[in-house]
């Protein structure tokens, strides 16, 4: 007795990062903060103060600071501290008056 063939099932089309066989793997790319996504990650403290002690104890760990603290030109009472994470994501600690 012959086995019967297996019905081949139909090709579908696979959504973004699929194929027919299944997920697609990318290697990964450095992180351009111009690229479509998170251009930089703020967090707003309470005063100038922790602006100023954050940036300090950033600088004793070696961090890569952009720029500040300073006073920004965005906005009056704009005060803020640029900095870099070790994957070059761009962070900054602001305080706003």
């Amino acid at each position: 007795m012959r086995q019967a063939r297996p019905v081949p099932r139909p090709r579908r089309r696979g959504r973004v990062g699929e194929s027919a066989r299944g997920p697609v793997r990318r290697p990964p790319r450095p992180y351009d903060r111009y690229a479509v996504g998170l251009h930089h990650l703020a967090s707003g403290v309470s005063s100038r103060g922790t602006v100023d002690e954050r940036a300090a104890w950033l600088r004793e760990q070696s961090a890569e600071i952009e720029r500040g603290p300073k006073e920004r030109e965005y906005a009056p009472g704009y005060y803020a501290v640029f900095l870099y994470d070790p994957d070059h994501i761009k962070l900054e600690i602001v305080h706003t008056s």
